[in-house]
């Protein structure tokens, strides 16, 4: 029995990975005026959708909300709105922190710098990785002097501060019986369980 030859070929190396769309912060704003109903944050280039809140996540921006305003003010108080980076994330991120806490200053024709920005707050529920990684790292190479992650679902808070190019020196992890008071402002101490659901 004859066995027939096989052509031997080289085998077909696949096409490399391409590497995704990073988007600008200009690319970004073009989009929206063609879709202005799109909720998304742009961050490292990356478009991400906002989603809608749970009830959870709702209610915890509203409990930080009025925790911030008594003891900042309205005036210092903005959230789910743009900050502006700084450095080689000016162009490629754009945040939209659940709150942000800023010195007074006039945010009527440009979004806060970081150097304006006293505590950002993110509430953090089913975006671990976002919060706690990607955008720990983000704020603390743009030098915001202190970022708290909520923790819905382990009821904890986690305190960044002293920000450098590679995140955040100091991160503490608070359970919902600690107190802290924002560097910002230490007089006003505030209970995790007062900001938890």
């Amino acid at each position: 029995m004859v066995v027939p030859a096989i052509e031997r070929r080289p085998a077909v190396e696949a096409p490399p990975e391409r590497e995704p769309k990073r988007w600008t912060v200009k690319e970004a704003y073009a989009w929206l005026e063609l879709f202005p109903e799109a909720r998304f944050e742009l961050i490292e280039g990356k478009v991400y959708e906002r989603m809608a809140h749970s009830p959870e996540h709702a209610g915890g921006v509203r409990r930080l909300t009025r925790w911030a305003i008594r003891v900042f003010g309205d005036e210092s108080i903005s959230s789910q709105l743009p900050l502006s980076m700084i450095g080689r994330d000016a162009e490629t991120s754009e945040p939209e922190p659940d709150i942000v806490v800023v010195k007074p200053g006039d945010y009527d024709s440009r979004h806060p710098r970081p150097d304006e920005v006293l505590l950002v707050v993110e509430i953090t529920y089913t975006s671990h990785k976002m919060d706690l990684e990607t955008k720990a790292a983000l704020y603390g190479r743009n030098g915001i002097v202190e970022y708290w992650a909520l923790d819905l679902q382990s009821r904890r808070l986690i305190v960044h501060r002293e920000p450098s190019e590679k995140g955040y020196g100091v991160i503490t992890i608070l359970d919902e019986s600690r107190s802290i008071a924002p560097l910002a402002a230490p007089e006003h101490s505030v209970t995790v369980a007062s900001l938890l659901p």
